[in-house]
């Protein structure tokens, strides 16, 4: 029992150490490549993304990418309709592939505006343009410990490379992502997670910003899984998230599963402005996997998710 406080004890201390101190230099409002912010898995989504700690899912690797670990071969394509203000679609592509004790991770994103009015430093309308950020990643996801869901330690690592673009100004970042995720006793776990953390940096043209940086994210949380009645089972997890342009939140989110079959979600960003509750609905059927998401705002219109997964 000291064994395992101890223990926890130190990773909490790790935790709260690098969600205090990302990247502290930089000024809130600098990061470049805003769409990497934006998560676009429903299962993620429908819990405000508070699932470092309890992802276990292939879909679930943009919060943290140890959450693979616990999958079996996977794909997995998520389409999004952000807030209809933006004029933005958001695709999404996740593959599992097992290979011997891992799991080999490959990913590819795109978000993009269309149509933005431009305007000059008089305020008059000029012609329009179009801003996108394009990402591709490759990883590996493993377990230790023990097997199966008994696995104490989940961990994953992956390198990707984004592209931004808007209007004439192009640049490009090459960025890692680790996770890591802890199960201590009677149902609780420990995740730890560290995305696009950049360590190559392309300077742009025509813009004041001469080594623009990606949204760097660091995200720790607490999360407890437990058994119901009627084939029911319950899990709760509260996250703290800070960027290195962004003040620290709290998202926090609930699930609730019968059989495997049908899963319920709700989440809520504790201290964030605007964004209010987040709902969400998963099926498993066969091979098949359909999640949908729902995501308010207290100023633009609503967000939509969905997903479809098929293992293999």
């Amino acid at each position: 029992m000291f064994k395992n406080l101890s223990i926890t004890g130190l990773i909490l201390a790790s935790l709260a150490t690098m969600v205090f101190s990302v990247e502290t230099d930089r000024q809130f409002g600098e990061a470049s490549y805003q769409f990497l912010k934006m998560d676009l898995s429903p299962s993620l989504i429908g819990r405000a993304s508070a699932a470092v700690a309890s992802g276990s899912s292939v879909s679930e690797s943009d919060v943290n990418i140890a959450a693979a670990a616990n999958d079996s071969a996977l794909l997995d394509l998520n389409r999004a309709i952000p807030f209809q203000e933006f004029q933005a679609r958001a695709s999404q592509v996740w593959l599992s592939v097992p290979l011997r004790s891992y799991h080999w991770l490959v990913s590819a994103r795109f978000l993009g505006f269309e149509q933005l009015r431009g305007f000059d430093s008089d305020a008059n309308p000029e012609v329009s343009y179009g801003a996108h950020t394009l990402k591709v990643e490759t990883g590996l996801a493993g377990r230790s410990g023990k097997t199966g869901e008994n696995a104490k330690w989940l961990w994953g690592a992956s390198v990707s490379y984004a592209e931004n673009s808007v209007a004439y100004t192009d640049y490009s970042t090459a960025m890692l992502n680790l996770g890591l995720i802890y199960r201590l006793p009677y149902g609780l776990s420990l995740g730890l997670s560290g995305r696009n953390i950049d360590f190559f940096r392309s300077s742009a043209y025509y813009t004041d910003n001469e080594a623009p940086f990606p949204p760097t994210t660091a995200q720790a949380g607490l999360a407890w899984k437990s058994s119901l009645p009627k084939n029911l089972s319950l899990e709760i997890e509260l996250d703290a998230r800070t960027r290195n342009d962004e003040k620290m939140v709290l998202p926090a989110g609930l699930s609730i599963k019968w059989q495997n079959l049908i899963t319920g979600r709700m989440g809520y960003v504790l201290l964030a402005e605007e964004v209010g509750i987040q709902l969400g609905l998963g099926i498993n059927w066969s091979f098949f996997r359909f999640d949908y998401a729902y995501q308010h705002h207290s100023v633009l219109s609503a967000a939509h998710f969905w997903s479809l997964g098929i293992e293999y």
